[in-house]
């Protein structure tokens, strides 16, 4: 086929590339393809030009004893195959060269010239570095009496956990660069940063103080008396010169001289500046309503408990609001200019933050004024006193019932939330009103003059908000960098190897053997559902009782149920580049819930719902695992950022 000197081939003009592009990415973004996909993907993967070589692996495994020939048999077959499994679904040993050696208790006695530790528990797995090879040594030593295939099965789980989540985890998970445990590393903030710092912080030295007074006669003010506006004023001219890269070198060292003053005073303080972040935050959230209302008595309490995890949560909340802010004026700005082509990309994200609001009820589509109800949504809108008192009825008791209640209705009515949820209306039906001709129309109506007196208020909003994320950043490094204080404060949260690794290790191989032996034909007899209820339960019960490693556990085969379609891929990601909310998830899954006690969890079927009396620990963290997934989708989902303006072809 032809093609012209730009390379594109010889008759397609590039409105038709440019479609056939936009199409590319719609295919590609669209949530139920991609998991749709999943299971394609993952056999894409296993059939690589470097697929996994079960036949070399099959000539590493060395028997050692009297082993009966039928469990050779299944071990030779089945851990090679088990291997190539995991490798399919993205748990990949990095070297297949990896000596595996299994014993029999004597067999294993003799080779080492000393008897077994006394109450050793068998299966027993240990690995050793061949530093020459490059390559571990894997040496399994088999119960004493192998006489059915689930003790057979029980030596192949323990085969696994050493290779696919000890190992691995070794080799390609904790060299990563998360899980480092050196010295806390000096905060790194560019200059923008910097200098959107100082003009909030009362920050003085000899430099600045001459800086500003000189500023201030500069534009006719009294550094004295207008202090606030001579800085804000001086920082935001050195911030726009910073933008064109023309801060002069005396200019940069006053701002890096500052900022390390700035640093060694926090540091010296992270007690009361952990404080006085708490109080900025309940000032700001009194104006905007950025805390939702609903988790309101959750965050009443983490604040009491933890100031530092209630400081990361308001983090994470302002990290979402300023991104749907930003998205928001950014589409409204793309959608002002009429030479913009219209992606069908662009109506979707805008879709998938309002997903996101209802999903995380953060707003509610039946307060929305100015529009028509559907009948269900109408009847949930008379229904909104009664959930306003359900809520007040979990908040702290008050004088004046009656005040609380017009007051917290009027709060989740008017939240900052609710205003977003009502501008990306508008901003779908503006994108509905261009796509049908009728953008003109839409632009005279009542609708738009609504939108753009929304969009004056988030653009007054946005530096307040942008302000204190970017000063609750700088405090949380700074307390997590100091380690513990009299706050209640902890160090960065920062992943537990030793119990990743035990939970992993209970949830991998499990799984493994579920998905490898569902179909039947190697296993007849293996009933992967009632197998999948007696692990299940047996967690529960160890969860219940407070264990920290069980309830991670118990966390990851939440969080693996409910990514249905994607398999590991989830936890994948969250062990290669872990998010906070990942870290906080799993922080939160090692604490024992208050009062913890054994109990008796009940044997149920997948789906089944749980008993009235089971411990409440265990339905909180199915809620760990809903977090976690709601997290990661509402990334995928708004990570696109699209929008581009037609050019004319040369």
């Amino acid at each position: 086929m032809a093609t012209d000197k730009g390379g594109r081939a010889g008759g397609a003009s590039p409105g038709m590339d440019a479609d056939r592009f936009e199409a590319l990415l719609e295919q590609r973004f669209r949530g139920v393809d991609r998991r749709a996909m999943a299971g394609e993907i993952r056999n894409h993967d296993a059939r690589r030009d470097d697929a996994f070589d079960v036949g070399h692996v099959r000539r590493r495994i060395r028997f050692h004893g009297q082993i009966a020939a039928p469990v050779q048999t299944m071990l030779r077959d089945w851990v090679p195959e088990l291997l190539a499994h995991a490798a399919g679904q993205g748990v990949r040993l990095r070297d297949l060269n990896h000596e595996l050696n299994i014993y029999t208790p004597p067999a294993y006695e003799q080779a080492r010239g000393r008897p077994l530790p006394p109450g050793m528990r068998l299966p027993a797995t240990a690995d050793r570095f061949l530093a020459q090879a490059k390559v571990y040594s894997v040496t399994l030593v088999l119960p004493r009496a192998v006489r059915s295939a689930e003790e057979v099965l029980g030596a192949i789980r323990a085969l696994l956990a050493r290779l696919l989540c000890e190992i691995w985890l070794r080799d390609e998970v904790f060299t990563l660069e998360a899980y480092r445990e050196e010295a806390p590393q000096p905060m790194s903030l560019g200059l923008p940063e910097m200098l959107r710092l100082l003009a909030e912080e009362p920050l003085s030295t000899r430099r600045i103080a001459q800086a500003l007074e000189t500023h201030a006669r500069a534009i006719g003010l009294n550094p004295r008396r207008a202090a606030k506006q001579v800085r804000a004023s001086y920082f935001g001219t050195l911030l726009e010169a910073a933008r064109k890269n023309a801060l002069s070198a005396d200019e940069q060292a006053l701002v890096r001289e500052a900022m390390d003053t700035y640093l060694a005073a926090l540091s010296a303080q992270v007690p009361q500046r952990v404080a006085a972040m708490v109080e900025a935050v309940e000032t700001l959230n009194a104006q905007l309503g950025f805390l939702p209302p609903d988790e309101a008595p959750e965050y009443l309490a983490l604040r009491e408990k933890n100031p530092l995890h209630y400081l990361r949560s308001a983090k994470l909340r302002l990290e979402f609001l300023l991104e749907a802010l930003g998205a928001l004026l950014e589409h409204v700005d793309q959608l002002g200019a009429d030479d913009l082509v219209l992606s069908p990309l662009l109506e979707q994200r805008v879709e998938g933050y309002l997903a996101e609001l209802r999903a995380q009820r953060l707003a509610r589509p039946y307060l929305l004024e100015g529009v028509r109800l559907s009948d269900e949504l109408a009847q949930q809108r008379e229904a909104f006193p009664l959930e306003v008192h359900a809520l007040l009825q979990r908040l702290p008791r008050t004088e004046h019932p009656e005040r609380a209640f017009k007051s917290l209705s009027r709060k989740i009515a008017n939240s900052i939330y609710q205003r977003l949820y009502g501008s990306l209306v508008l901003v779908q039906a503006w994108i509905k009103a261009r796509d049908q001709g009728t953008a003109q129309t839409f632009v005279a109506s009542e609708r738009f003059t609504r939108l753009k007196a929304a969009l004056a208020n988030f653009r007054f909003r946005r530096p307040l908000l942008e302000a204190l994320f970017l000063r609750l950043g700088v405090v949380l490094d700074a307390a997590e960098a100091q380690g513990p204080t009299d706050t209640g404060a902890s160090r960065k949260l920062r992943l537990p190897r030793d119990e990743l690794t035990r939970a992993w290790s209970g949830f991998l191989p499990h799984v493994l053997l579920v998905s490898f032996f569902a179909d039947g034909t190697r296993l007849p007899k293996f009933d992967a559902a009632r197998y999948r209820r007696r692990v299940v339960a047996s967690l529960a019960r160890q969860a219940a009782a407070g264990q920290g490693a069980a309830r991670l556990t118990t966390l990851l085969h939440h969080v693996y149920a409910g990514a249905e379609d994607e398999g590991l891929a989830p936890l994948l990601e969250q062990l290669r580049s872990p998010t906070g909310t990942w870290r906080f998830v799993v922080q939160q899954a090692l604490a024992p819930p208050a009062g913890a006690r054994p109990i008796d969890v009940p044997k149920r079927g997948p789906g089944e719902a749980p008993a009235e009396d089971e411990d409440d620990g265990l339905q909180r963290l199915h809620a760990l695992a809903d977090v976690l997934l709601r997290a990661r989708t509402s990334s995928q989902r708004n990570a696109i950022v699209i929008g581009k303006r037609a050019t004319t072809a040369p």
